[in-house]
């Protein structure tokens, strides 16, 4: 796929030849791309490419044949926007969700009008008017993917997996923590410690990166026994200013705040 993007994040195929991939574009934007292939994946064109750096374009979510969904991920300085498509999937409309900042992973739609995104830690947000205007809600937190059943039955994850039965949303399964993330001190003027701990096994990846979402440290990126990770960021290098403690898994995404000074 490198002659197309740097990473894909979702797939989702029609059939053996025709389907769809989401990801981060080339280099040196690495903007939010979408793309749609009808020969198995031996090509692929360009069917959605944003102008914004350090972006990926998450989910994508076939409604009908013709509605298709997508969320757009960017880091919390950004404001929150997804994608909607009334042509199959051809041409895609852009939708700013809300003014303030707020990581976006998941996205799912109950009914052309009916939907709900989300992937922060505190709320998510819900749209009634297919995906043009949001409000806040306190479900899902940590969303990251919606799966349709059926018109009157869907499912969500993220800290729970949820249930939607067309009248109200049920929790079905405990919260469950994969990853802990704890930076100090804050500000700090020259060793920031992070502490990362899993609970499973699985990859662990963490950066640092500046308020515009460009990456100044890459700290960590390889598989990882469960346990407890210690690293010591030497920052004093650093221009003041605020930056993000990024943590991925193949489960979770965290990230703090930190403040530089000198």
């Amino acid at each position: 796929m490198m002659p197309y993007a740097t990473s894909i994040i979702d797939l989702f195929f029609l059939n053996k030849d025709t389907g769809f991939a989401t990801g981060k574009g080339r280099s040196p934007l690495e903007t939010a791309i979408i793309l749609y292939t009808t020969d198995g994946g031996a090509t692929w064109a360009t069917k959605f490419i944003n102008d914004i750096p350090s972006e990926y374009c998450w989910k994508i979510q076939k409604l009908t044949n013709r509605i298709y969904f997508a969320s757009i991920e960017d880091l919390p300085s950004r404001s929150p926007k997804i994608l909607r498509s009334d042509d199959g999937g051809m041409t895609w409309n852009l939708h700013i969700v809300a003014s303030a900042p707020y990581n976006v992973e998941g996205i799912g739609f109950i009914n052309p009008m009916h939907g709900w995104m989300g992937g922060g830690p505190n709320n998510s947000f819900e749209s009634f008017d297919g995906g043009v205007t949001w409000r806040t809600s306190t479900l899902f937190p940590y969303m990251n993917r919606v799966f349709k059943v059926n018109d009157t039955m869907l499912f969500a994850t993220g800290m729970q997996i949820w249930k939607y039965k067309g009248d109200g949303i049920y929790p079905e399964v405990p919260p469950q923590q994969f990853a802990s993330l704890l930076v100090h001190p804050n500000p700090v003027n020259d060793i920031l410690t992070i502490n990362a701990g899993l609970m499973v096994s699985t990859r662990l990846f963490i950066q640092l990166v500046d308020a515009s979402g460009r990456m100044v440290k890459q700290i960590e990126n390889s598989d990882k026994p469960k346990g407890s990770y210690r690293y010591d960021v030497n920052t004093a290098t650093l221009p003041p200013g605020a930056y993000y403690v990024v943590l991925k898994t193949d489960e979770d995404k965290l990230h703090s705040k930190i403040v530089v000074v000198h």
